[in-house]
């Protein structure tokens, strides 16, 4: 007989009482005191998600389609719906929205035969058709998932503790909720394969060395993992369970261990405990979240209350790590856990070891989680690698700090683009394409087309891209190289225009950068003007300009960036001399004062610089890259004290183009 594994959920129909907080969505269920006593609501002053963060929920399916899960569930976007052929290669064919693992006890024996164990599809949404009688534990995994990310402020039912995420779906058991160990192990290497930052397990089963070997594969690769502690009030160190016993002994910590208590801040009386595998207590009683609709069958609610269980304790803590890895993306478990595991409430026992048995190191607090985890962002941006296109024949070159080799390959996109930018799924390139038009491209990771449109313009433009609005979107800044009255011109990925900037005269075109604003979001920065008066603006999200510097070694337009390169947590502003400018580079400070101004390059050289900013050398202070638009020669990093730290020498320069990759 296979090792089983099962998960434990109550039903008790409770009242919530009144909960006041600062900033509250607009969805009408909002309220519940799990999230008030684990400091939800305070967190979303400072946090809210992101829809870069992907939390993979291992469980008995969601509902996918759910009004409120479905705008945040996580899809595959390299597989092509339906069409029988496995186009990412990941081994599972039209896996578009996540994949059933479970095995099928299909004569109802209690034995899993290899035919049995191997069933999977790619429906993990819990199926309602057919079943004579539909119980409380179809809801678990959809309960589950809308605690981590039920979509905020959209009006609809309740929500969770991030608003914004992305949910992969992963069903490793029946709606029954037992089954055997291997859909669970085959579910966490696929949630970790494909690209999730924290998994979810709000099920327990047998000890078992396949699933350590798994969950050591997550961490190993970066990924947090959150478990459930079970609802058998066992004693773990004595009786252990998987996963959360799965790191027991071990050096490092790969899983965190959750129980659960209820709102008189006692152990919940079915919660497991035992100190070698409890790292942390949650909110377990009377918690609200989504349910499978299926109005059709039966299923008429979307959302309820009265839950129990270290099920639902679980991803309260997994929320919490979505939301500290939506401040801190590069972060990974060791770094995620801290941030848990030291900011937690802990009322003084009398007893510390009898406390750690119950509770763990305490009480989850979001909001200084969040606080802590903002207090450690370092505003430099370290560099991976970083990439010289020479637009003219393909020819590109990849290069790593510290490395002074650069790797050569070729790109047939990249011939005549006007300008290439990178965003965190990918990267867009914009090139005249007729007549009075442009062509936006948009490419994954891998540099394969996810899609394409054009622009009216009448010549070459310019791109940057980023979270311009302030909405948790990326856009894509546009602006005119030839003479126009036009600053620029904001899309979404889709194309549709959503913001156009223009001035009542003509100029002869328009650089852009970007600076760090809120998080993740970008302000846009912009340098134009007549001949002999041209400025740098710095426009925030309302367009409104924020800053005005003059640059008077600027004939037309100039090349902005921004960087924090002197390592004090505030952005600098970077200009350097485009083309037929004397090829300065300035550095200026946050008010616009002058900072230093130098030579980037050879004085004699006018035929314009590329710049951008990045921590070349780790040292915490964004460097800045200075290479040439169009010629045979180096390409440098500055330091903040006009220092070269590095230098690279090429041949056979032509049109050059240049992109960091952090």
């Amino acid at each position: 007989m296979k090792n089983l594994i099962v998960f434990w959920m109550c039903l008790v129909y409770l009242f919530a009482s009144n909960i006041v907080f600062a900033r509250m969505p607009n969805d009408p269920l909002v309220e519940q005191w799990a999230f008030k006593d684990a400091q939800v609501y305070d967190a979303w002053n400072k946090a809210t998600g992101s829809g870069d963060v992907v939390v993979a929920v291992i469980d008995n399916g969601f509902d996918t389609f759910h009004p409120d899960l479905y705008p945040n569930v996580w899809k595959n976007i390299d597989e092509i719906p339906d069409n029988l052929v496995d186009d990412d290669e990941n081994g599972y064919v039209d896996d578009v929205w996540g994949w059933d693992f479970s095995s099928y006890d299909a004569n109802q024996d209690g034995i899993f035969t290899d035919e049995e164990q191997d069933i999977g599809n790619n429906n993990p949404r819990p199926w309602v058709v057919g079943r004579q009688k539909i119980k409380d534990d179809i809801h678990h995994g959809s309960l589950v998932a809308g605690l981590i990310g039920a979509v905020g402020n959209n009006g609809e039912s309740g929500v969770g503790v991030n608003w914004r995420v992305q949910l992969m779906n992963l069903k490793v058991l029946e709606v029954s909720g037992a089954g055997d160990l291997s859909p669970l192990v085959r579910a966490i290497y696929y949630a970790v394969d494909n690209g999730a930052d924290i998994i979810n397990i709000s099920l327990v089963g047998d000890v078992d060395v396949s699933v350590k070997e798994a969950i050591k594969y997550a961490y190993d690769n970066g990924v947090v993992v959150v478990a459930a502690a079970g609802n058998e009030r066992v004693a773990l160190n004595f009786s252990p369970v998987y996963p959360v016993c799965a790191d027991v002994g071990e050096d490092e910590q790969w899983v965190l261990g959750v129980t659960a208590i209820d709102e008189d801040h006692y152990l919940a009386p079915f919660s497991n405990i035992g100190a070698s595998c409890i790292d942390i207590t949650a909110p377990g009683v009377n918690v609200s979240s989504t349910l499978r609709y299926a109005p059709k069958y039966g299923l008429t609610e979307k959302y309820s209350g009265g839950w129990q269980g270290t099920s639902f304790a679980a991803p309260i803590v997994s929320g919490a790590a979505a939301l500290i890895k939506s401040i801190q993306p590069s972060w990974g478990p060791k770094q995620i856990y801290k941030a848990i595991l030291s900011t937690v409430h802990r009322t003084p026992p009398s007893d510390p070891q009898a406390y750690q048995e119950l509770y763990g190191a305490g009480l989850i607090q979001i909001a200084n989680a969040v606080d802590y985890a903002f207090s450690n962002i370092v505003s430099a941006h370290l560099l991976k690698y970083f990439y010289a296109f020479d637009i003219t024949d393909g020819t590109t070159q990849k290069s790593v700090p510290n490395d002074s080799e650069m790797i050569e390959s070729e790109n047939k996109q990249i011939l005549n683009i006007d300008d290439i930018a990178s965003f965190v799924s990918g990267f867009v390139t914009v090139k005249e394409f007729g007549s009075n038009k442009s062509e936006v491209i948009i490419y994954d990771k891998k540099l394969d087309i996810v899609d394409s449109w054009k622009v009216d313009s009448l010549g070459k433009l310019n791109i940057v891209v980023g979270d311009i609005l302030g909405d948790e979107e990326v856009e894509i800044v546009l602006s005119p190289q030839y003479s126009s009255k036009n600053i620029f011109r904001i899309f979404d990925l889709d194309g549709n225009e959503l913001h156009s900037l223009s001035e009542d005269v003509f100029y002869r075109g328009v650089s852009l950068g970007l600076i760090d604003a809120d998080l993740r979001k970008k302000e846009i920065l912009a340098v134009y003007g007549k001949v002999g008066a041209v400025k740098l603006k710095h426009f925030d999200k309302d367009m409104s300009v924020v800053r005005e510097i003059e640059l008077p070694f600027i004939k037309d337009t100039g090349v902005p960036d921004s960087g924090d390169i002197d390592g004090d947590g505030v952005q600098e502003y970077i200009v350097g001399g485009g083309v037929g400018d004397t090829p300065y580079i300035a550095y200026y400070n946050n008010d616009g004062s002058i900072k230093r101004k130098f030579f980037g390059y050879d004085p004699g050289y006018l035929g314009g610089l590329d710049i951008f900013s990045g921590d070349y050398d780790g040292d915490g202070k964004d460097d800045v890259f200075v290479g040439p638009q169009a010629d045979e020669g180096s390409i440098i990093f500055w330091n903040n004290r006009s220092h070269k730290i590095a230098e690279w020498k090429f041949v056979d320069g032509g049109v050059m183009k240049y992109l960091p990759v952090f």
